[in-house]
């Protein structure tokens, strides 16, 4: 995978946590973000893989696309436990798109203080 794809990821990560990058989510499994001239969404997925028994077990796996200003996309990239190339950061990128997109550290504060309050 190319080194900039690396540090699109890293730097969208990094810029998520600390609450620069926005992102909207389209449903549960999808999110986006808008980039400069462009837009990432990231995307996840659950399929089967062969295991070491010779059956199946579940997996999961990440799409990451590129849209430019027309919202066409003009880049894609796929990530999988199997090649695990990048994956626990795309995993990482994804759970703090979510995080960021439903607003579970407000939510989250809330609830501890309505605990500490002696609220339920």
């Amino acid at each position: 995978m190319d080194d900039k794809v690396t540090r699109l990821i890293s730097a969208a990560l990094k810029q998520t946590e600390s609450g620069e990058l926005g992102w909207k989510a389209f449903d549960e499994e999808t999110f986006s973000a808008m980039i400069g001239p462009g837009t990432v969404q990231i995307f996840r997925s659950y399929t089967k893989i062969d295991d070491d028994d010779g059956g199946l077990r579940p997996s999961t796996a990440y799409s990451i696309q590129l849209l430019d200003k027309k919202s066409q996309v003009i880049d894609d990239w796929e990530f999988n436990e199997v090649e695990m190339n990048n994956f626990m950061l795309v995993d990482s990128l994804f759970r703090a798109a979510r995080k960021a997109a439903y607003g579970s550290n407000k939510v989250l504060d809330e609830m501890l203080s309505a605990l500490e309050a002696g609220k339920k």
